[in-house]
């Protein structure tokens, strides 16, 4: 074969992987840009908050005040300083340093677009960036399992109800999943391959991944896993575990790939800029207090009912939770995939696909393991774990497929893999899609869908405040009345659009007497499933249960929201 056919073979291969590419981007942009004008989450207001005070540090050069919250939610707010800068850039000329949620909401009230379509603009950077990201996973996902099954697995993680969800809030986690997963393929890219380039974007992905979130801190040990074991795996056959060969094989990556990340964070927040060791020093202790439970809980039922003074010992909640947000065609290629292992059926794919397969199950033990320690325990943290998980179980449906077409006569194994595969995911798509735009509410169906869920987890993130605006948008002279609301934030970045608000007033936790009465003293006191489920305002909802909603919000046959006419 000449040099011209070996270049044109080479140049069609890179066109065909940028068109494969491509198209991917634009099926996990189905799901994620259609209706984000549609509802808000509670904590979608704060974020805003954070990303117009992020904004002006950099438009008044005052770098500290880039330091917003110990999440630290960097990656968060640029993009929605940008949204400001796109969709609100008269903001400069009424910014101030730290500003508050209502003085915000009022700015934007009187000199702004409508909250909502800032909040949509914000939310369409979060969905094009982390589609983008996943894309470029994807690549690599690529020269690591081979097409068939990472294809198979990016088009199950496309159409998975929950990183979908995540993808469609001004949030972090959804950022954080997709930060992190990179930084785990490059660094299992450069293990394959010794190519430094794959361990600069692990390096770089792994820094963006904790300007995220905090726990993507949690790469760290995964990483050092996989090094360890690549290294023990490369020399178990001649037992050659000279310190030098570590050094040169192991510690060297890891010290870069450190360093990487760490310029990586250096250089994307400000605040670090003038008070580096200050600012990361901080950061980690805000990281710690989270885990050990100063900040949020566990949310399962159970704490709650039980008043569990210490919720680590839920160590089980979050593979508890992925059974009950995973579809039950993702559950099912994680069998095929234990089954078609355990019978080496799996022996038609390669060596290196089988051990990069294994590698991915070390990141999500490890990232498991690290999670589950700590006592704030929320679904959505376990982002970083769907791409891995949709991998495997793409790969376990390829397998099992690519095992059955060599059994048939007359067509290609290949050919009945690919329609297969086509049709597995066609179904995982209509399970998502069916829960438009509340994916949210999406529970795996086996165990007994979003009915069974309140039984067991705390549900509800904002969905079906909406409908409670819309339903009262008919209320005569609805602008001129008083309403208090769970979740005042969310509600009004959403009612606005309709010319009325709720009020944003504070109930502390068991509110009796004077400050029970001026809260019911309203038009309209609107509550909510997960306030229902955790009691809170106890007080409150004895007084609202001797009186009938006017009314009531149901999604899936699930009560969501109670809106009480006071008076």
């Amino acid at each position: 074969m000449d040099k011209t056919t070996v270049l044109h073979q080479k140049y069609y291969s890179i066109l065909t992987q940028l068109l494969l590419a491509g198209l991917l981007f634009l099926v996990f942009l189905i799901p994620r840009l259609p209706g984000l004008d549609l509802f808000v989450t509670p904590d979608e207001p704060t974020w805003e908050k954070r990303s117009a005070n992020f904004y002006s540090a950099l438009l008044r050069q005052n770098y500290p005040n880039t330091y917003q919250t110990g999440h630290p939610g960097v990656t968060t707010m640029w993009l929605g300083a940008w949204a400001y800068k796109l969709e609100f850039p008269e903001y400069e000329n009424y910014d101030k340093p730290n500003t508050g949620d209502a003085w915000l909401f009022k700015v934007i009230e009187a000199h702004g677009p409508e909250p909502i379509k800032l909040l949509a603009a914000s939310r369409t950077l979060v969905a094009i960036t982390a589609s983008l990201i996943c894309v470029i996973c994807f690549l690599y996902a690529r020269a690591l399992l081979g097409l068939l099954p990472a294809l198979a697995g990016f088009a199950f993680l496309a159409f998975d109800p929950l990183p979908i969800s995540q993808a469609r809030v001004l949030h972090t986690n959804a950022l954080l999943g997709s930060f992190m997963i990179l930084a785990a393929l490059a660094f299992m890219h450069f293990l394959q391959t010794r190519h430094w380039f794959s361990l600069v974007v692990s390096g770089i992905a792994s820094g963006l991944g904790y300007l995220s979130l905090s726990p993507g801190g949690f790469i760290v040990p995964a990483v050092v896993c996989l090094a360890l074991l690549e290294f023990i795996r490369l020399h178990w056959k001649t037992r050659d575990w000279r310190w030098q060969g570590l050094i040169k094989e192991t510690v060297v990556p890891l010290a870069v790939w450190g360093l990487v990340a760490l310029l990586t964070i250096g250089i994307v927040w400000p605040a670090m800029w003038e008070e580096p060791f200050a600012v990361l020093a901080d950061s980690m202790r805000f990281a710690l207090g989270a885990a050990e439970g100063e900040i949020g809980t566990t949310q399962l039922m159970g704490a709650y009912q039980h008043s569990e003074g210490d919720v680590s010992r839920f160590f089980y909640y979050y593979p508890l939770t992925y059974l009950w947000r995973a579809t039950p065609l993702a559950l099912a290629g994680l069998v095929l995939l234990a089954i078609t292992w355990r019978t080496k059926v799996l022996s038609g794919f390669s060596a290196n696909t089988r051990r990069n397969l294994l590698w991915l199950l070390v990141f999500v033990a490890v990232y498991t393991l690290a999670m589950s320690t700590g006592e704030k325990k929320y679904d959505r943290y376990y982002m970083p774990a769907y791409p891995a998980l949709n991998m495997m179980s793409g790969a376990g449906w390829a397998a099992a497929l690519l095992w059955l077409g060599g059994r048939i006569k007359g067509i290609k194994k290949i050919h009945l893999a690919v329609i297969g595969l086509a049709l597995v995911v066609f179904f995982q798509a209509v399970s998502a899609l069916q829960t438009y735009p509340y994916y949210l509410t999406y529970y795996n169906p086996l165990l007994g869908g979003i009915q069974k869920a309140p039984k067991v987890m705390i549900v509800g993130w904002g969905e079906g405040l909406n409908e409670a605006a819309l339903y009262l948008k008919d209320v005569p002279d609805i602008e001129n009345k008083i309403i208090h609301a769970w979740y005042p934030a969310a509600f009004s970045w959403f009612s606005q659009s309709y010319g009325f608000k709720a009020e944003f007033l504070d109930l502390t936790y068991e509110a009796q007497g004077e400050e029970l009465a001026n809260y019911l003293n309203a038009d309209y006191v609107i509550t909510y499933i997960n306030q229902w489920q955790r009691n809170t305002h106890p007080y409150l909802l004895e007084a609202l249960a001797q009186r009938t909603p006017v009314h009531t919000v149901v999604i899936d046959g699930v009560e969501y929201v109670r809106i009480y006419k006071m008076r």
